[in-house]
């Protein structure tokens, strides 16, 4: 159901994740990236709106303020972010 690819914004740097290749949002790729990597979108700053909070010691992700549940692929945590708000592209 998903498979991994390479998605960037605009000008943004390229981020692995996974993604169901049947959905999409205008057009756009709706891709989910593992904790890791959306630690490293905080660091590089590009997008805005992310954070990462301990609750009850589980690791919790926002964006913009609304928690993202994590899906499982393979055994790893996945996290949507700007599900349905930003303009993903794949990587070709």
């Amino acid at each position: 159901m998903y498979t991994q690819a390479q998605f960037f914004l605009g000008e943004s740097a390229t981020y692995q994740g996974i993604h169901n290749s049947t959905q999409s949002w205008n057009g756009f790729a709706c891709p989910a990236f593992d904790l890791p990597t959306v630690k490293q979108m905080m660091r590089d700053g590009y997008i805005q709106g992310i954070e990462t909070a301990m609750v009850d010691g589980v690791e919790r992700v926002y964006f913009e303020s609304v928690e993202t549940c994590p899906i499982q692929h393979e055994g790893v945590n996945y996290y949507h972010i700007g599900f349905d708000e930003l303009t993903w592209e794949i990587e070709e």
